[in-house]
């Protein structure tokens, strides 16, 4: 059953040249082989580099950071006078007021 487990799992794997082209190998996560009548399993999967990954993020985030460093600040905030004339405009566009929708409850009576 070992044999056919490890048969399953060969592949071709191909690094270049025509594309039907490559060498058969084997592509599952076990190893095992046979010694004294004792069956002997390896991982064959690396672990994986957390510290890549986070690396990768960091610089990401340093890229982000030099960006927002390189664009002009935000305008200053506007005297509380302009605010407080500005929230009082009225909320319409060019086109006039927007209609009256009636309420379903009024509806549906």
């Amino acid at each position: 059953m070992l044999m056919a487990y490890k048969h399953k799992t060969r592949g071709v794997r191909w690094q270049s040249g025509p594309l039907i082209s490559g060498t058969f190998g084997y592509t599952g996560e076990l190893n095992f082989y046979l010694k004294d009548n004792l069956i002997h399993i390896t991982e064959t999967k690396q672990p994986r580099r957390h510290a890549d990954f986070f690396i990768n993020q960091i610089n990401g985030l340093v890229e982000v950071m030099t960006t927002l460093n390189l664009m002009p600040p935000p305008p200053p905030p506007l005297p509380a006078q302009q605010q407080q004339a500005q929230h009082q405009a009225p909320a319409h566009g060019p086109q006039g007021p927007a209609p009256a929708v009636p309420s379903v409850t009024a509806a549906a009576r």
